[in-house]
Parts: C-alpha cells; sequence; structure tokens
C-alpha cells in the first residue's frame, strides 16, 4: 500500500504563494534539499485544482 504525503509552506497568517518572499531568512539552501526531495523522492506526484497547468485565467 502507498501513502500520501503533503507537504504546504504557509505562514502564520496564511499566505501559501511564493514562500521565498515571505520566509526571509529561514530560507536556505537546506529548505530547498529537503523540498527537492520531497518532490522527486516519490513515485507520483499528484496536483490539486490550483496547480499552475489548471490555473484559472
Amino acid at each position: 500500500m502507498r501513502k500520501v504525503v503533503a507537504s504546504a509552506d504557509v505562514s502564520l497568517d496564511g499566505v501559501v504563494t511564493h514562500p521565498v518572499r515571505w520566509s526571509g531568512d529561514f530560507w536556505t539552501e537546506e529548505v530547498d534539499r529537503l523540498n527537492v526531495d520531497l518532490l522527486f523522492g516519490n513515485d507520483a506526484l499528484l496536483l490539486g485544482r490550483g496547480s499552475p497547468s489548471r490555473s484559472p485565467r
């Protein structure tokens, strides 16, 4: 059985877009590596309704 892994970068006030902009000094190369490992370390990638390929115009 496969497992579902959910990952989201959310600020304290609920901002989800562009985490590099609002995270400031806390966004390091280590965070980049962890996100890349999480993204490419899986068999499949499930994108939701708001994914860039299906964003509203």
